[in-house]
C-alpha cells in the first residue's frame, strides 16, 4: 500500500528525529536536555501521524521507509 506524500515525509521525519535522539543519547546520555527534546519530538510527530491515520496505513508507510532504509545503506 503507497502512503500518501505528506506521510511519507512525516514518516521520513520521524525516522530522522529517531537516529537523531539515539545518536545524542548514546553521546551525551538518555537524561540530558536535548535527548529529551528529541524525545518529545518524536512523540509529537508519532502521534500526528497516528491522529491523521488509521493504524493499518501507518505501519505499512514505516514499514516501507524502513524497507528504503535498508536498501539505501
Amino acid at each position: 500500500m503507497m502512503c500518501e506524500l505528506s506521510n511519507r515525509k512525516l514518516v521520513e521525519e520521524i525516522e530522522a528525529t529517531r537516529q537523531s535522539m539515539i545518536s545524542i543519547g548514546l553521546e551525551y546520555g538518555l537524561t540530558h536536555s536535548y535527548t529529551v527534546k528529541l524525545s518529545t519530538k518524536l512523540d509529537d510527530l508519532l502521534n500526528e501521524l497516528l491522529k491523521t491515520n488509521n493504524r493499518e496505513i501507518v505501519l505499512a508507510c514505516y514499514h516501507e521507509n524502513r524497507v528504503l532504509t535498508e536498501v539505501g545503506n
